[in-house]
This record gives C-alpha cells, structure tokens and sequence, in this order.
C-alpha cells in the first residue's frame, strides 16, 4: 500500500531541489462514518476531494485504507534503506534530521559507513544502527561494544556464535543489540561469493 502519493499539483511542485509528496485520507466522512474534517461547514457542497478522481473506487478504497492505518495503535519500525547506504555526511545529516523530528517512529539501518556514524554525533534513540561486516571498514567495528551483523551460509552457520538470528525477523536487528546473524539469500550460490571470507 503507498501511504504517500503525487496528485496533478504535488507533481508540478516538485523542483530540482524538492520531491513532494502527498498522504490523504477520505475527506469530509468516511465509509466508516469517521468525520475526517470535523470543522468542515460551507466547503462540504463544493469539495473538490469529495467529486471526481477521489470517487473512483480503487481510489476511495485506498483512502479508506489509509484512515483505517492512522487509527492503529502499532508502533510504525522504519528500515532505512534495503538497497545502498548512507553514500555522505550531507545525506546521512538529512535522515538524521528526519529521525529527530519522526520521535514516535522507530528507525534502523544496516550499514558498512563505519567512519562516517564513528565522526557523527550519537545517534538519537530512535535509532539503531547495525554495521555490517563486508566492507572496507571492517576493521574499525567493535565486535564487543558495538551493533554489527554478519551473514552466514545458514542458520547451522551461526548456531553456536552468539548471533541473534534476524533472517526471518528483522524487529530482532530494528531493537537488537550486539552480534546480528542474517543468513545468505543472493541469487548465486554462497560459495561463489566473498561473503565465506568475511
């Protein structure tokens, strides 16, 4: 499901330097009979988000569906990133950023940046940061003192080692701390891989 859309006008706002997004729910009352604007008085007759595009079932639906998330009393866990990874100071200061003002979301990262969270300041507690063996920093992770996650060939693999097994569950490396183990699901062989040297 995709919280966040692009209508028409969201879509034009977008410049070089902003990507805009919009999250909506059924305006005015929704099927549920939730009045989702409960000041609304002389706009009812004339809404725009009441006519339309909005009316589409497949549409309609979607916004229902978003209302029904908003009243959830789940704790919203944000991996960032299950593909690259903080590539520079500048853009791991804009997640910081987002990390800071979401204080009710929890986030995680894996990554390999080491030095660049090692010159950062700490981390807030929302956020957890596993580091991921593999990398050209590998020497600079603690495997003591610090969150890291190693991948293994198999569960049996990391039997015996201490390792919390996160490959079915990553809540266990969202709020884990110390020797994460994930198990190896690339589409070639493990043995054709570097991951054995690790």
């Amino acid at each position: 499901m995709n919280y966040l859309t692009k209508n028409s006008k969201i879509k034009k706002s977008a410049t070089s330097r902003h990507e805009v997004y919009n999250f909506g729910i059924p305006a005015f009352l929704s099927t549920s009979g939730t009045k989702t604007c409960p000041n609304a008085k002389a706009c009812v007759s004339g809404c725009y988000a009441r006519s339309g595009f909005y009316q589409m079932s497949h549409v309609a639906q979607a916004y229902e569906k978003r209302l029904q998330a908003t009243k959830k009393g789940k704790q919203l866990v944000v991996r960032i990133h299950d593909s690259g990874d903080f590539y520079s100071p500048a853009y791991l200061a804009k997640w910081r950023m987002v990390v800071e003002a979401c204080t009710s979301v929890h986030f995680y990262a894996y990554t390999k940046m080491v030095g660049l969270f090692a010159l950062a300041e700490k981390q807030p507690s929302n956020f957890n940061v596993i580091f991921l063996l593999g990398g050209k920093e590998d020497h600079m992770i603690n495997q003591e003192t610090d969150t890291f996650s190693k991948v293994y060939e198999s569960k049996k693999a990391m039997r015996g080692l201490g390792a919390y097994d996160a490959s079915q569950d990553d809540l266990v490396a969202a709020y884990g701390h110390g020797h994460i183990g994930l198990v190896y699901h690339g589409n070639k062989p493990y043995q054709n891989t570097t991951w054995g040297k690790v």
